[in-house]
């Protein structure tokens, strides 16, 4: 009787057991085919991800942002086809993953996946792209604002472009870590400050460090160019040659009598030779002249005019005098 009844549970056991392999079986089939369909999938995802990429030349961008040597401090090739790529790769996977354990009925894995993997995922992606087209606009807008300024003929062309590239980094950073849920309140205040910070430092640096370039830039409007009176310090007219100046709107000194000045008149320098008829103006009123003679001061226009004036008055006399005789 004992042996009977442990045959039958072993019976009964093997059957439930082949019941639920052969019911299990099929669904493991389908899994498989939809877990190797999903990789197949993915794998041509991420090297599509790979090639567009490589065809936008990303890497070159970031290379000449100076991305390049921050990656490989980590030990890592600068490829971010490949990086960008393998994370949509894996988020295709994992999304076919998740179909095949639903149909293999593992819920709680599921749910893991579900929230943790694919929640979080798209977000790491997003940053992702928002990091790599900041690389890339801050490099076109840091070309763009040095060729800009350099045009505008601004000295410090490199800092101001470093600056314009510098603050999308930044900005691209915040909201980097805003799609990452890293700290939303830390990363705001974080912009305060910076724009706080960078502010205070351009008011004190202005404040402090512009004091002459100020000044220069009132007594320009005022008329008086300090650089022009300092290039005449040891010189003296008969030595001095042509001075060369860019400072058209400068009033002339006393001090600048005797002297010949190259005045840029928009196309080439003009030789004005100051005389102290010329005190008070402005060098870009002679300038502009078709041609300045050394002779007075005055100009050649006005010496051909009052050359023509005598010519008249002296045919008027010739004609007055032959008429008296009549």
């Amino acid at each position: 009787m004992l042996l009977n009844k442990w045959g039958e549970v072993l019976t009964f056991s093997f059957q439930n057991l082949w019941v639920g392999v052969v019911g299990f079986v099929p669904n493991l089939v389908v899994a498989i085919i939809v877990l190797v369909l999903g990789w197949l999938v993915g794998v041509l995802f991420g090297r599509a991800i790979w090639q567009v990429f490589k065809s936008l030349k990303v890497d070159d961008a970031l290379r000449r942002a100076g991305f390049e040597s921050f990656v490989r401090r980590g030990g890592v090739e600068l490829d971010s086809g490949a990086f960008v790529g393998g994370l949509v790769k894996w988020f295709v996977i994992v999304i076919f993953l998740v179909a095949a354990l639903d149909v293999l009925g593992l819920s709680q894995v599921n749910l893991f996946l579900r929230d943790v993997v694919l929640g979080y995922l798209p977000r790491v992606l997003a940053a992702v792209l928002v990091l790599l087209v900041a690389g890339v606009i801050g490099d076109v807008t840091g070309r763009v604002v040095v060729t800009a300024t350099r045009t505008a003929g601004v000295d410090s062309a490199h800092f101001v472009g470093a600056v314009a590239k510098w603050a999308i980094w930044i900005f691209a950073i915040l909201v980097a870590l805003s799609q990452l849920g890293i700290g939303d309140p830390y990363a705001q205040t974080l912009f305060t400050g910076i724009v706080i910070a960078v502010s205070l430092s351009l008011g004190l640096s202005f404040g402090l460090g512009g004091q002459e370039a100020a000044s220069r830039f009132i007594e320009k409007l005022r008329g008086e160019d300090p650089r022009v009176l300092k290039k005449l310090e040891g010189k003296s007219p008969a030595t001095a040659g042509v001075i060369k100046t860019w400072s058209r709107a400068c009033q002339i000194a006393p001090e600048m009598v005797g002297f010949t000045f190259g005045v840029h008149n928009g196309k080439d320098h003009i030789e004005v030779f100051v005389s102290e008829d010329m005190v008070g103006h402005r060098l870009g009123e002679f300038s502009l002249t078709r041609k300045f003679v050394r002779h007075g001061g005055r100009m050649q226009k006005e010496l051909e005019q009052k050359q023509k004036e005598t010519e008249i008055a002296a045919a008027k006399a010739v004609k007055g005098v032959a008429e008296s005789k009549k």
